[in-house]
């Protein structure tokens, strides 16, 4: 038969023909997804201030009133001033209407979507948050959830780097550029020239002249939407950053897992995705089962009240939820930001959504009830395809935000759980050690789930003194020696301790707490502790591990005197 042409994807998204799959797709699920959210119910707030469309104008409303359906929109904002944006100047201008061709393609193009699908007001941030106004933007970003989680349907203009990108583009002209920039073999192309054809690859550089191979470019969005089961990054691998920009910004993860429903307009196509399905127009995604981030945090997370009654109902395991917020904060901390202030109000609308399933505080990314096991996060390297010993060394931000024994305190990284204990017997079974006496948090500003001005956690747990030593110049591990009696164990850094010139320096040989937080088998893990103000307290500075190479039970460990008491620590 050989390579039939694709002409299921059409060539312009903007299309009549593309405008009507997506109008077909929303209507079966208004109809006929029982987990989805078909409208806005009346009882549920609208945003503070929405977008009216009009003819040929948009206006901004202080909404009050019977609340009508809206659209979201989710973007990449850009390096330029593209995007027109809500200030103490513009209220008014705003408020009075502005003609839509003032505006950027993108925001133009979802005005225009929106109106197709019968929709007639819009939720942009750039145009109803008040951007030169810090107390109204941390207002509104503590209610981001809530914004998106009530949406119509959240449009993501997937494909686009800045404004002026849009949501329509020529698909085959994008696909043909990108995928010959960055084919992993540099062969010759011949014949690319017509949609959805076949191609044929010129092998002769590799000695094969005689053969004729055909292919047709694929699409590229179904293995990275899938949630890996690597027990180590636990990562789908993302796109190019030059083919699908959005899906590498951190802001954007946040609005795609909160939205009720998604329209993905990304290089290759269109993609549909809900609580109940994955559609696409090439048609794979309808004929694959549906295990994306979204159909997880949803499953676990339901917005809707019905599935909300289940869940707290004692039918959603807690493990599995501090499961899966740990594999969110590793696959957000991935994620690029432009601000790295926005570290944790950028989750604070997903932790919120996850509080709704169980009583547990918030502290800094981090649930007490997972305490203290969760406080066992490393700083891997944010490379694509990262391996299990890429250690990153990171910094404090400038601006305090959250404690020391949080991720959050460190302004980039990887952050994973060490997940090497599952199935291996060296590694059980496992004792938890350490426990919590009490944390401190005062938090800044309104947003319950984002900064905090101070705090503290104290622990309860064995604590050994040892001296920190590089075996060799520049290495990133560092060697722990027992005080007393020279045995060693590996200490993984979050942040430089090594240079002279930073906050955190500690010379060599210089004096650091370990504390044990679990031990597993012989194989133990704990927190490596600085002393400061006067050694009253102590600040996290990284982590530890190690087999028990010197003794056959944990009572013989001479590392931790199992037989005395344990030390109370205070973290700042």
């Amino acid at each position: 038969m050989g390579v039939q042409k694709d002409d299921k994807v059409i060539i312009y998204s903007d299309s009549e023909e593309c405008l009507k799959t997506i109008a077909r797709w929303l209507s079966v699920c208004d109809t006929s997804h029982d987990r989805c959210l078909s409208s806005v119910p009346p009882n549920i707030p609208w945003p503070r201030r929405i977008l009216f469309i009009d003819s040929g104008f948009v206006k901004l409303v202080e909404t009050a009133g019977v609340p009508a359906r809206y659209v979201t929109l989710s973007h990449c904002w850009g390096s330029g001033n593209s995007q027109h944006k809500l200030t103490k100047a513009s209220i008014q201008d705003l408020k009075a209407g502005i003609r839509h061709e003032v505006l950027c393609k993108t925001y133009r193009d979802a005005i225009a979507c929106a109106v197709r699908l019968s929709v007639h007001y819009i939720w942009i941030d750039s145009m109803c948050i008040v951007q030169d106004d810090d107390d109204d933007w941390k207002t509104e970003s503590a209610g981001m959830s809530e914004v998106y989680k009530n949406s119509y349907i959240t449009l993501c203009a997937t494909r686009s780097e800045n404004g002026d990108g849009g949501l329509f583009s020529d698909r085959w002209l994008e696909r043909k550029e990108i995928y010959s920039e960055h084919r992993e073999i540099d062969r010759e192309i011949e014949n690319l020239t017509l949609p959805g054809s076949p191609y044929k690859i010129d092998l002769s550089d590799y000695g094969i002249e005689e053969q004729e191979i055909f292919a047709r470019l694929t699409y590229g969005h179904h293995e990275m939407d899938l949630v890996s089961h690597n027990i180590h990054t636990r990562l789908p691998r993302l796109p190019p950053k030059a083919t699908d920009p959005l899906i590498h910004r951190a802001w954007a993860f946040q609005e795609r897992l909160l939205a009720s429903r998604i329209i993905d307009f990304r290089c290759d196509e269109i993609v549909w995705e809900c609580s109940q399905c994955r559609w696409c127009e090439c048609t794979k995604a309808d004929r694959q089962k549906v295990d994306s981030w979204r159909s997880r945090f949803n499953s676990m997370c339901p917005k809707d009240p019905v599935n909300l009654n289940l869940s707290t109902a004692g039918r959603i395991d807690p493990r599995a939820l501090f499961q899966m917020w740990n594999d969110i904060v590793t696959m957000y901390s991935r994620m690029l930001m432009t601000y790295n202030s926005d570290r944790l109000v950028a989750l604070s609308g997903l932790a919120q959504q996850v509080s709704c399933q169980f009583e547990s505080r918030y502290y800094g990314g981090l649930w007490e009830r997972d305490f203290p096991m969760s406080l066992l996060w490393q700083l891997w390297s944010t490379d694509d395809r990262p391996s299990f010993f890429s250690i990153h060394i990171s910094s404090r931000p400038e601006r305090y935000r959250a404690p020391s024994w949080s991720w959050a305190s460190t302004i980039d990284g990887l952050v994973q759980w060490n997940k090497q204990e599952i199935r291996r017997p060296e590694f059980q079974p496992q004792e938890i050690t350490c426990h919590v006496c009490n944390v401190d948090w005062n938090q800044a500003g309104p947003n319950r789930y984002g900064d905090c001005s101070s705090a503290s956690i104290t622990l309860q747990g064995y604590l050994a003194e040892a001296t920190i030593s590089r075996p060799r110049p520049n290495d990133d591990a560092i060697t722990l020696t027992h005080i007393d009696d020279g045995l060693t164990k590996q200490f993984i850094p979050d942040i430089e301790v090594g240079d002279p010139g930073c906050v955190d320096y500690l010379p060599p040989h210089s004096l650091v707490h370990c504390l044990e937080i679990v031990k597993k088998g012989k194989y133990t893990e704990g927190l490596v502790l600085k002393l400061v103000e006067n050694g009253r307290k102590h600040k996290r500075i990284g982590f530890f591990d190690g087999l028990q190479r010197e003794s056959e039970s944990w009572q013989d460990d001479p590392w931790f005197d199992y037989e005395g008491l344990k030390q109370i620590v205070t973290i700042i």
